[in-house]
C-alpha cells in the first residue's frame, strides 16, 4: 500500500473545506493570504481568537475535538 504525504497546510485547507469554508486558491498546500482569511473566518465562527494562526486550538476544532 502506498502512502500519500500531504503538507500540514494541505491538511488545514481540507479541514476548512470540510467546514464549508472555501478558499480562492483551492487546496494548494500553501499558507497564503486565502488560507489565512479562511482560518480567520473559521476561528470567528468557532469563537476562537481570530488571529489567522492555525495553532493547537484551531486544529482541535477542525478535528471536532
Amino acid at each position: 500500500m502506498s502512502k500519500i504525504s500531504l503538507p500540514l497546510q494541505g491538511v488545514l485547507q481540507i479541514g476548512l473545506y470540510a467546514h464549508n469554508i472555501t478558499l480562492n486558491s483551492g487546496i494548494d498546500s500553501s499558507f497564503g493570504p486565502s488560507t489565512k482569511q479562511g482560518v480567520i473566518k473559521f476561528q470567528t465562527s468557532q469563537g476562537l481568537s481570530a488571529d489567522g494562526i492555525a495553532g493547537r486550538d484551531t486544529f482541535a476544532r477542525l478535528a471536532g475535538v
